[in-house]
């Protein structure tokens, strides 16, 4: 029997396709892709492309969807830079 583990190793994004990584925060199990789709995807997708659609779900607008896009980018830039010290 396979550990719990090695499917997090071989765990692919249902949008991308590309082998799914720890984000920024250290999470390796992949991001709900809903509503793209009933799959698992990688951080940048979820930002990039599963975040904007929720929002768009909600009302928002294309400049407020972009702002959050870069507050969600900046904080996962500064908590990859405090794990990292």
């Amino acid at each position: 029997m396979l550990p719990p583990t090695f499917w997090r190793y071989i765990m692919k994004c249902s949008i991308c396709e590309e082998k799914i990584t720890a984000d920024p925060f250290g999470w390796d199990g992949g991001c709900n892709a809903q509503p793209i789709n009933e799959g698992t995807c990688c951080y940048q997708c979820d930002i990039n492309v599963v975040l904007p659609a929720r929002l768009v779900e909600y009302g928002f607008g294309e400049k407020e969807i972009n702002e959050v896009i870069k507050l969600k980018q900046k904080e996962a830039k500064q908590w990859g830079t405090i794990c990292m010290d």
